[in-house]
């Protein structure tokens, strides 16, 4: 079957988001090891679901675990001077436990369905909040 080119443009986003993910990893390791000497702590924060009108994530428990926004940067910050990376709360350190046993093709169609609810939030979002103005 050939892929449309809504398959398509969503895989772009894909790499796209997997690119600046990995990007921003690496670039904090790489920070921390040029910094460490000076006594600079560098932490890269890699959270899971936040609750936010953005990221459409809102009920706090459940699974996947949601959590605020204030409660993941306390976190992070408790951490800071510790470690090097988080993943800002312990809810989303057992979220990607749990992710990383389930086998890749079933993680992979739930990223794909993920990013596909993200768009259509980002688009009811930003058409909420563009007041009229386009």
């Amino acid at each position: 079957p050939t892929r449309t080119h809504t398959q398509h443009t969503q895989q772009q986003r894909q790499h796209r988001y997997a690119a600046t993910k990995g990007f921003g990893l690496q670039l904090a390791r790489s920070l921390s090891l040029e910094c460490d000497e000076r006594r600079i702590d560098v932490m890269a924060l890699t959270p899971a679901y936040v609750r936010s009108a953005m990221s459409g994530a809102t009920a706090l428990g459940g699974f996947p675990p949601v959590i605020s926004a204030r409660s993941c940067a306390k976190a992070a910050l408790d951490a800071l001077g510790h470690e090097k990376e988080t993943c800002g709360h312990w809810l989303h350190v057992l979220q990607k436990a749990l992710m990383d046993l389930l086998p890749q093709p079933l993680l992979e169609m739930e990223i794909c369905d993920e990013v596909r609810r993200f768009e259509a939030r980002k688009q009811d979002f930003l058409r909420a909040n563009n007041n009229g103005r386009d």
